[in-house]
């Protein structure tokens, strides 16, 4: 059976060149398999061993398999020789571990540190006879392959994604396709090849445009304080770019990218960040030196790019947008074209969204309403054709979902209580077994027989069709509501705990994904969504949603001062719709207390509405504000009043 002859090699200095050691393993290899067929591989006298006749006599044995990897210091090669010989196996290592240093230019005055030789039993399942050392590596980095215009517009992007990210310190913008990371890309562009150099070499260019941004915006901040790095370095890069901007100092006026290299090879003469001037090998000191420059170079980059264009985030919500608006003659017309598709793109995304929230805040309005406040239901205007219950978009989309919700933290026992009472032998017909089963699997959840969850979404696709009359799907959809109310107010403080608990998380409760956000910006926004809804409806049930609001109850000491600047902001913007239409005070519509007694507050001054928020508690304060808001939009008649202030 053969032997497994196992190298190492040893570089006479580190390998630094990453080119260099992404081609190594492939020359070895070459290097290898041409030396199999040249006398550098001497086989053992037959006459000092008669065991190695035979080998001779079929011209030395055969190479069956072949391993090597490259790494810093030199390589591991491994050999599976056809040879049953111990003797035969190292001779042949020995002398290709020679045939290497000698054969090549990138190999001279490499060493065999080490030799060892196992025997083979047999071939694995692929037929290799060797082990895997590690994936085969590519003998470049795959960036490398790609020409360089495509290069430079892939250190633009993450340039710009990451200035974004600094405009953006709460990171919540991180979790959405349109994120660049400015942290991972300064720690990924120091020690990935070829990236320190494509995004360095982008910068100059992008410094030149930003600056003659922030000069045409008429409007100049101090240095941003987000992100890392050295915060003097960053503030002299600054003050260079905007001297350059006021008084041009280097040639090439016309050309972003020259003048841009100018001043950033300027500025890194003299700070002493010329990580890219190297002249020899680098030790691991020079190495960590350099790694250093450019990380510092890198942070000073992207924080006076952030500075400088403070305004553009907002209207840029992608990098290539952000890239567009700077407006700089050296990009490629692919970036422009690129940012149109963003834009549309965004913008038929933005639309979805902004349906999927409207949508899955009817269904929440809708079983609160059920839960706390059924005689609103009652009206009739619910049943008419445009309204919540008619809408299909909601009654088989995320008013299934809510009322899956509603239906186990209610339970068994309570449906089919209320459905004695109801009298829907259907709905409890079809919703009990998969209650029961949900129940069962929270007790002893080893071996489920079947979804029960999945049964009861199946439950409600019936309950709640898509297809059919408009008569029919609303009259079930009212039936199902019915159910809900009849069974939460068996229990006097159940319709209130279930509310509560249906708007903790109402993006997964309401099964909401968009695809423009992460998930805490997303609930956020589906809660002003539900607010809005709400008080489009009544100031009772557009309180009970404020009272309810998590910042409430948080134990985050953040939360409760953010929420009241936010509602002391709503009530800002009512006071100025109140200015203007002094009569409607003066009415006081109908809205019961404490927002009754806020608009009362605010109709005590003669000259203007001046109604405080300071006596009230932010609990208090938050009920109150959002049932004067809905006062407001039922007395104007005007739906769209409560999205106007609470935006």
């Amino acid at each position: 059976m053969p032997y497994a002859v196992w190298l190492e090699m040893t570089a006479p200095e580190p390998i630094t060149d990453a080119a260099a050691a992404a081609q190594l393993p492939g020359l070895i290899a070459d290097l290898l398999e041409a030396g199999w067929e040249v006398p550098a591989v001497p086989w053992l006298d037959d006459e000092d061993d008669p065991a190695v006749a035979d080998e001779d006599d079929t011209g030395g044995p055969g190479l069956l398999d072949m391993r090597v990897v490259g790494y810093r210091d030199g390589a591991m090669i491994g050999l599976a020789v056809d040879t049953d010989v111990l003797e035969v196996a190292t001779t042949i290592g020995a002398s290709l571990g020679r045939h290497l240093a000698d054969a090549a230019p990138a190999l001279l005055g490499w060493t065999t540190e080490s030799l060892r030789a196992t025997k083979l039993t047999a071939p694995d399942a692929d037929g290799d006879w060797l082990p895997s050392l590690r994936e085969d590596g590519p003998r470049f980095p795959v960036a490398e392959h790609l020409r360089h215009d495509l290069l430079e517009m892939a250190a633009q992007f993450l340039i710009a994604g990451a200035v974004r990210d600094l405009h953006d310190p709460t990171g919540e913008s991180r979790h959405t396709p349109e994120a660049v990371d400015a942290a991972d890309l300064v720690a990924g562009a120091v020690t990935q090849h070829p990236w320190g150099r494509e995004v360095a070499g982008e910068l100059g260019k992008l410094l030149i445009a930003a600056g003659r941004h922030e000069t045409t915006s008429g409007t100049r901040r101090p240095l941003t304080g987000h992100g890392s790095g050295d915060t003097a370095l960053a503030q002299q890069l600054l003050n260079a770019v905007r001297s350059e901007i006021d008084q041009p100092a280097i040639d090439y006026d016309d050309d972003d990218r020259m003048r841009g290299h100018v001043l950033v090879e300027n500025f890194m003469e003299h700070h002493d960040l010329q990580w890219n001037r190297h002249t020899g090998d680098l030790d691991d000191a020079d190495e960590r030196r350099s790694r250093e420059q450019l990380r510092a170079l890198l942070w000073a980059g992207l924080r006076v790019l952030a500075t400088l264009t403070h305004d553009l985030t907002d209207d840029a919500p992608s990098p290539w947008l952000w890239l567009a608006d700077l407006e700089c003659a050296d990009l490629s017309p692919a970036a422009g074209v690129l940012a149109e598709l963003d834009d549309e793109r965004l913008t038929v995304a933005a639309e979805d969204d902004d349906e999927e929230l409207a949508t899955a805040a009817e269904a929440h309005v809708l079983v609160r309403t059920a839960l706390l406040h059924p005689d609103l239901l009652d009206d009739g205007a619910s049943d008419e054709v445009g309204s919540s219950l008619s809408d299909v978009e909601v009654t088989a989309g995320p008013l299934h979902h809510v009322v899956h919700d509603a239906l186990i933290i209610l339970g068994a026992d309570a449906i089919v209580a209320a459905s004695g009472t109801t009298k829907q032998n259907t709905a409890l017909d079809l919703l009990v077994p998969s209650l029961r089963a949900i129940e069962a699997l929270r007790v002893d959840d080893d071996d489920p027989d079947g979804d029960p969850y999945n049964d009861l979404h199946h439950a409600l696709e019936q309950l709640l069709p898509r297809s059919g009359s408009t008569n029919r799907r609303v009259r079930l959809a009212r039936e199902l509501l019915s159910l809900i109310t009849t069974a939460a107010t068996a229990t006097p403080d159940t319709p209130a705990r279930v509310a509560r608990e249906l708007f903790l998380d109402p993006a997964d409760t309401a099964c909401v994904l968009l695809s423009t956000d992460d998930d805490n910006r997303t609930v956020r926004r589906l809660r002003t969504y539900i607010l809005t809804a709400a008080a489009a409806l009544d100031p009772a049930v557009a309180g009970s949603f404020a009272a309810d609001l998590p910042a409430l109850r948080s134990t985050d000491p953040r939360d409760e001062p953010a929420l009241r600047n936010e509602i002391t902001t709503w009530w800002n913007r009512t006071l100025q719709t109140l200015r203007q239409l002094p009569e409607l005070l003066h009415e006081q519509p109908p809205c019961p207390d404490p927002g009754a007694a806020l608009l009362k507050s605010a109709a005590t001054s003669e000259s203007a509405p001046s109604g405080t928020l300071d006596n009230l508690s932010t609990a208090h304060a938050a009920v109150a504000v959002a049932q004067a808001i809905s006062a407001i939009s039922l007395a104007l008649d005007d739906p769209d009043f409560p999205a106007q202030i609470i935006r």
